[in-house]
């Protein structure tokens, strides 16, 4: 059941941020990342903040560099 319920919960958010992310919502968008997020292994970066994230997604956003997104 609790895997069920995590499940669950980690579709819906990935539902969101895709979503999100498709409508250029930066402020719903950035609304789902914690401000103490700290992601590691992802090329070109060292580490990626919520500062790192933010300016990434707007940059992304203003430039509609994104065509197409789901999961």
């Amino acid at each position: 059941m609790i895997d069920e319920q995590a499940e669950q919960i980690a579709e819906q958010w990935l539902t969101h941020a895709a979503e999100s992310a498709g409508q250029k919502d930066l402020k719903g968008h950035m609304g789902m990342i914690s401000k103490r997020v700290s992601v590691q292994g992802v090329p070109g970066f060292d580490n990626i903040d919520y500062d790192i994230w933010y300016k990434q997604c707007k940059h992304q956003f203003e430039m509609s560099m994104i065509k197409s997104i789901a999961y």
